[in-house]
C-alpha cells in the first residue's frame, strides 16, 4: 500500500483523464491540456490521497477524498494551439487551477 496524499486522480464521467497535485485544500494544479478532453468542470471528479498500484492499475484506495469540481482558472497566456500542433515544440503556460466542491 503506498500513500501519496497530494496526488490527485482526475476523472470525467467515464474515465481517468489526467492528474494533478493538491496544492492548497480546495486547490489543484494540473495541466490546461486536460481541459480540451472533458466537457465542463461540473463531470470533473477528484480523487485526492492514496493509491494502490499493482497488477490491477491505480485505483482508490479507502480514505481517498472525493470531490466534484466547482471552477476552472486556466493559465491566461495557455495557448491550446501550440497543444494541437505542437508550434515550435513549446506548450508553455500549460497550466490549470480546479477549484474542489469539497475541501480535503
Amino acid at each position: 500500500r503506498h500513500r501519496y496524499p497530494y496526488f490527485v486522480r482526475l476523472d470525467d464521467a467515464f474515465f481517468q483523464r489526467c492528474g494533478g497535485t493538491l496544492v492548497a485544500n480546495d486547490m489543484v494544479l494540473t495541466a490546461a491540456n486536460c481541459r480540451i478532453r472533458t466537457f465542463a468542470s461540473a463531470r470533473w471528479t477528484a480523487r485526492v490521497g492514496e493509491f494502490l498500484g499493482g497488477s490491477g492499475g491505480i485505483r482508490s484506495a479507502p480514505g481517498t477524498h472525493i470531490s466534484g469540481v466547482s471552477d476552472q482558472f486556466v493559465h491566461p497566456d495557455y495557448d491550446p494551439f501550440n497543444i494541437l500542433i505542437n508550434r515550435n515544440n513549446k506548450n508553455d503556460y500549460d497550466a490549470m487551477l480546479l477549484k474542489l466542491d469539497v475541501p480535503v
